[in-house]
């Protein structure tokens, strides 16, 4: 067997995909495609949470004419919401989906461009080995492409 790629938590191997002791049969994945997942709800609340209230520290400040604490906060506060949103929307997982058994599987989300697509090139290479295998072509003897795998 040949392994493809090996990390603490994935292993892609010649017949097996193993996520967090997960165990997929390449031959049977089906419909590979990657997409990007939801990014951090709590932040972006935090982040809304945190301008409303610099916000109305900022209007508090003003009333009582502490105008150079309120460009202090409103500044701070801004960069801290800018700051927040702006990781919630750049931490989207990357997510690895496909047919598998007959449904729709996540079947591997990483935070780590780097990783996700070392993953992911060493699945296709796996799938593509055993697309080629001469028991993979026994098994689809009328050559219609319905055991092929992406």
């Amino acid at each position: 067997m040949t392994i493809y790629y090996r990390d603490d938590r994935v292993v892609v191997a010649s017949q097996w995909f193993v996520v967090d002791s997960q165990r997929f049969a390449v031959s049977e994945m089906r419909d590979l495609a990657v997409g990007r997942g939801e990014g951090d709800r709590h932040a972006i609340r935090a982040g809304l949470v945190l301008a409303a209230l610099t916000g109305l520290i900022a209007m508090v400040g003003l009333v009582l004419h502490w105008v150079a604490v309120s460009v202090l906060v409103a500044g701070v506060g801004l960069v801290v919401v800018g700051i927040l949103i702006w990781r919630a929307l750049h931490a989207r997982p990357f997510e690895l989906w496909a047919e598998y058994r007959g449904l729709t599987v996540l079947m591997y989300r990483s935070t780590e461009r780097q990783r996700f697509g070392q993953v992911c090139r060493a699945l296709l290479r796996s799938a593509e080995q055993v697309r080629r295998s001469p028991q993979r072509r026994a098994s689809d003897p009328a050559g219609d492409g319905r055991a092929a795998l992406i």
